[in-house]
């Protein structure tokens, strides 16, 4: 984000031009939208024996679904935001794995197109997870760049 500005910008009265040229400059100090991420969990067993299906879907300020490739950290702790604690396994099924960061507990991941990732965790016995999920970019590319 940038340093903050201030707004200094006066309306008086009605006057439409007045309003839009504050309203711009407004727009003109808010910094990109923060996208944050929103996690859902599916029933235990929908997907097979001991799994969980979980997905994260990538959100604007309004809450609203953000169709945008997004580099994530997501992990499953016993706590919310705690350390990372692994899972029997781990399978995902949309997004990609960059980087597994603690083996079937923590992993770097690039959303799909849409802004989601989606994973099965299989977890045999009594147990809870924490699924964590934290936005670190939008993810860009610069491509095809070839050698000869």
């Amino acid at each position: 984000m940038g340093r903050p500005r201030a707004f200094r910008s006066a309306v008086h009265g009605s006057d439409p031009e007045a309003v839009a040229l504050a309203f711009q400059e407004l727009a003109g100090l808010l910094d990109d939208p923060i996208a944050s991420m929103a996690v859902t969990a599916g029933a235990e067993g929908e997907h097979g024996t001991n799994v969980r299906r979980f997905t994260a879907q990538a959100k604007d300020r309004l809450r609203e679904d953000w169709a945008e490739r997004f580099l994530v950290v997501v992990w499953l702790a016993g706590t919310a935001f705690g350390v990372p604690d692994a899972a029997d396994a781990v399978a995902f099924q949309a997004g990609t794995v960059v980087l597994e960061l603690v083996a079937d507990a923590a992993w770097l991941v690039l959303t799909d197109s849409a802004g989601r990732l989606v994973f099965d965790a299989t977890i045999v016995g009594a147990a809870t997870r924490h699924v964590n999920a934290v936005v670190v970019g939008v993810g860009r590319t610069a491509g095809g760049f070839a050698w000869t």
